[in-house]
């Protein structure tokens, strides 16, 4: 499944496992019924995600994860686990995060700092 593009993506957890992404306009109808969890990538964050992984990886099915240290969220270089949920692009796997990470992460955009040009994640604003 693609995500990405012109349209944000919403990396998703449930309870059962069986749903691992959804693109926003499929999100609508079913986020309420399923999902535990939610991070949102910005279309400039699956770029940057896509160069990062590009410059770093050794191996074609190397992708990249979130993980939390003491120091706050890092990316690392690592390889697809059974449990993960993922974000595709083109038929390339970026992103893996477990499901506690995800649910660390749930409520939260996945961004690029215009200042910093940095990868970071922030609390989604809330729409009034």
């Amino acid at each position: 499944m693609e995500f990405g593009g012109k349209l944000n993506c919403l990396i998703v957890g449930n309870k059962e496992r069986s749903l691992k992404c959804l693109e926003v306009s499929t999100l609508r109808l079913k986020l309420q019924e399923v999902c535990m969890s939610v991070l949102k990538v910005e279309p400039k964050a699956v770029e940057r995600l896509r160069q990062t992984l590009r410059e770093t990886a050794e191996y074609s099915e190397d992708c990249l994860r979130i993980v939390v240290t003491q120091e706050g969220p890092e990316l690392i270089v690592d390889q697809q686990r059974p449990e993960d949920f993922l974000l595709v692009k083109e038929d390339k796997l970026l992103l893996a995060i477990d499901p506690e990470t995800l649910d660390h992460f749930d409520g939260r955009v996945l961004h690029v700092d215009e200042a910093t040009s940095l990868l970071v994640i922030d609390k989604m604003p809330r729409k009034l």
